[in-house]
């Protein structure tokens, strides 16, 4: 449970009226005075009179003492209210005749948009901190930093204005993203020196952070020791410029399910044809939870299931949807229903193909039982009747035709025992992958390596560097086997637990040595028994390409002839156009874009965001090609990118949160000062949430005790006069 420090002080506008308090004791010196004014002459009626006082001595005593502390009290006041007392109900003191800076840092991450209550966390932070401007004096300034990710500036410079303030504050949008708290500290330091240094009139500075302290942001072991240090040390100087308070909006027993994955099986859709659709929730609570998962195709409900959770546990759920329409469609699992709404949704952006159409560009016949295309074209569509039952169509084409093709019409480029390449050939490769397609080399006798490893290999100057590997200069001719490599490539992971009808069974009997270069992004897939190379692997522009040193016949390799053929053409194919679908479903901060090979507009393309917003991209074009890129994609949601007008069908992306930020786990105050804040002196107020509800005061004063001392004062005055005149009829 967090510590609450003491949230009231006691302070003085005025300390030097206290001074007069030295007049209270005036009432008692003229008591003292008046007491020997005049000499004591006994005379023979004294004596009676004086039996008589001794009757009442006690009480008339009573009555002028009370008298006398009724005066002095009526002095006192009229001192204390001269000083102009205050209650102070914040963290951080009031400083009574300095203008103050007061930064504060809002928490922007989506696990503020958790409802303990009526309002979300986020709101709650936005309440505190209008208060805290309503509450400051006239010609304080104010900033404002949020903490998401990245964490950003909003207010930078001084605002003297509360109302224009308080407008950037209410127009403030929670992110769907984590929280940057190195970059918020660093923000807070950088902008304290700068007011330090261009605002003295503004004397003093104040900083306030607003957070749920959540674990995944505040978290020294899922920091990273680095980070955990840096921002450390941030925060140790900015408490040497300000006093740092921390307002904790979090819960201790906050819980949340969420939809943590969302994807579909298959890396191509196909129309008429079923594609399965996984998805993953996780209970992040400590009670067993209970969720409606709907699976939503172009916004209508299509399917539905009930999943249990155990406390901390996670659930897979499976769905079947087929779209009967080729075009652009999206897919989303949802689980509404509990208090953070943002991770209950993960979109799916899908392009439906008619056909997934496949060019192999043949070299030149190589087996004695056929061509390498023959083989491939049997592999990629083995029902023999053009299109196979996933969807696939391939197409051979002669060597000479590829400059000619419009490659944009397919989704993968087979390029199987071609000699060379020209640079004309190297360009339209090089923009084909730059739109996205999949490329893969198949080996073969004809191959000049030298040439592929000048014009593709990026060795000559202005040469486009495709390949994966450098080809060596001579093949090999030794029988060996395969070496899956414990699997761990996504082409063959399949074959996993098929040792003895997989590729363990599968010699290559001559292939050309393949050199990864160092420190490159390429990953062997599979491999010989010594260890070289034969499969290898790496992303290029927004494409693809892979590179087998065998070829794609008999001529080298027994394997079409072998079950194993069939499988890892597919595998090959799956992974290698994987990359138009990936493109399309990515992360909230991360870009989305394409590149159009052609293309009919203004040079610009329109972007309509989840929100409602309708944002632009400018076009990149260069060499023959236009590209545009659109970083901001925050909120989550699905984005539609219109390339020629609104008329037009939209180019649709999925942008999901990460799930890490749904654990809305958080930090002790204990935790804190051992870990990011250690050593450095703050003040944490603990229930941040309910301080924003019950609408008390945040950090100035709670407003002036002059007007009731006066109140006092005027109820003195009519004790003193009731008192003086009841006493006076009893005086002797």
């Amino acid at each position: 449970m967090n510590h609450v420090p003491a949230l009231f002080g006691f302070d003085l506008l005025s300390p030097s009226m206290l001074g007069w308090l030295a007049a209270a004791i005036a009432p008692l010196l003229i008591h003292l005075w008046s007491r020997r004014r005049y000499q004591e002459a006994p005379w023979a009626a004294m004596r009676y009179l004086l039996a008589a006082m001794k009757a009442a001595r006690r009480r008339t005593r009573f009555e002028q003492w009370l008298l006398l502390l009724v005066r002095t009290a009526i002095i006192a006041t009229v001192v204390l209210a001269a000083a102009e007392p205050y209650l102070e109900l914040g963290t951080v003191p009031f400083v009574p005749g300095v203008r103050t800076h007061r930064l504060l840092v809002i928490d922007g991450s989506y696990s503020m948009g958790f409802r303990p209550g009526e309002t979300s966390r986020f709101e709650a932070a936005k309440e505190l901190a209008a208060r805290i401007v309503d509450e400051s004096d006239q010609g304080d300034g104010f900033s404002l930093v949020l903490m998401a990710d990245p964490a950003r500036a909003v207010v930078d410079e001084p605002s003297l204005d509360p109302a224009d303030f308080i407008a950037e504050l209410q127009a403030l949008r929670l992110a769907h993203t984590g929280a940057d708290l190195a970059g918020a500290a660093a923000c807070v330091e950088r902008l304290l020196a700068n007011t330090a240094r261009r605002n003295p009139k503004l004397a003093r500075q104040e900083v306030y952070l607003l957070s749920d302290l959540g674990r995944v942001s505040w978290d020294p072991q899922r920091l990273g020791q680095k980070a955990a240090e840096q921002i450390q040390r941030s925060f140790a100087k900015i408490t040497q410029m300000a006093p740092l308070t921390l307002i904790d909006l979090g819960q201790d027993d906050a819980g949340n399910l969420a939809v943590t994955s969302a994807a579909a099986a298959q890396t191509f859709a196909v129309r008429g044809r079923n594609i399965e659709i996984r998805g993953e929730l996780r209970n992040f609570s400590r009670s067993p939870a209970s969720a409606r998962v709907q699976l939503l195709a172009d916004g209508h409900r299509a399917a539905e299931e009930t999943v249990n959770l155990d406390p901390g546990g996670q659930a897979a759920v499976s769905f079947s949807h087929r779209f009967e329409t080729p075009g652009n469609h999206v897919l989303e699992i949802a689980a509404p229903g509990d208090r953070l709404e943002i991770d209950n949704h993960r979109w799916i952006a899908l392009a439906v193909r008619p056909a997934v159409r496949v060019l192999c560009v043949n070299g030149q016949p190589s087996g004695p039982k056929g061509s390498a295309t023959d083989y491939l074209a049997t592999a990629l569509a083995p029902a023999g009747d053009g299109m196979s039952a996933a969807g696939i169509q391939p197409e051979v084409v002669a060597e000479s035709a590829l400059v000619e093709t419009d490659l944009g019409r397919y989704d993968c480029v087979f390029l199987v025992n071609v000699a060379q390449f020209t640079r004309g050939e190297g360009l339209v490769l090089d923009n084909y992958l730059k739109s996205g397609g999949g490329v893969v080399f198949f080996l073969g006798d004809r191959v000049l390596p030298e040439q592929y490893n000048q014009i593709l290999g990026g060795m000559a100057p202005g040469a486009f560097d495709i390949l994966p590997a450098r080809l060596q200069p001579a093949p090999v001719e030794k029988r060996q086997m395969l070496n899956p490599l414990e699997y761990r490539h996504p082409i063959v992971e399949v074959f996993r637990g098929q040792e003895r009808a997989g590729l363990l069974a599968t010699p290559v009997e001559k292939h050309f040595p393949l050199e990864v270069p160092a420190e490159s992004a390429s990953q062997v897939v599979l491999a010989l028994d010594d260890g070289t190379p034969l499969v290898v692997e790496r992303p290029v522009h927004r494409g693809r390409v892979i590179l087998v040193g065998t070829s794609a016949d008999t001529a080298w390799t027994p394997m079409p002839l072998l079950p194993s053929y069939v499988p890892i053409i597919q595998e090959i194919l799956a992974y290698a156009v994987a990359q138009r679908q990936q493109r399309r479903n990515v992360l909230v901060g991360e870009s989305i874009g394409a590149v159009l090979t052609r293309f009919q507009g203004n040079g610009l393309i329109t972007i309509k965001t989840p929100d409602g917003r309708s944002e632009t991209a400018p076009l990149d074009a260069a060499g023959g090609v236009a590209g545009w890129n659109f970083a901001s994609t925050d909120p989550s949601g699905i984005y539609m990118a219109f390339h020629g007008g609104d008329a037009e069908t939209p180019e649709i992306f999925a942008v999901n949160v990460d799930p890490k930020e749904s654990d809305l786990a958080k930090l002790s105050e204990t935790e804190l000062r051992r870990g990011v804040l250690a050593d450095v002196p703050f003040q944490l107020h603990g229930d941040g949430h309910r301080l924003a509800t019950q609408h008390a005061g945040v950090t100035t004063r709670s407003g002036g005790l002059a007007k009731p001392l006066l109140y006092l004062l005027l109820g003195l005055l009519l004790l003193e006069t009731y008192l003086a005149r009841r006493f006076g009829h009893h005086a002797p």
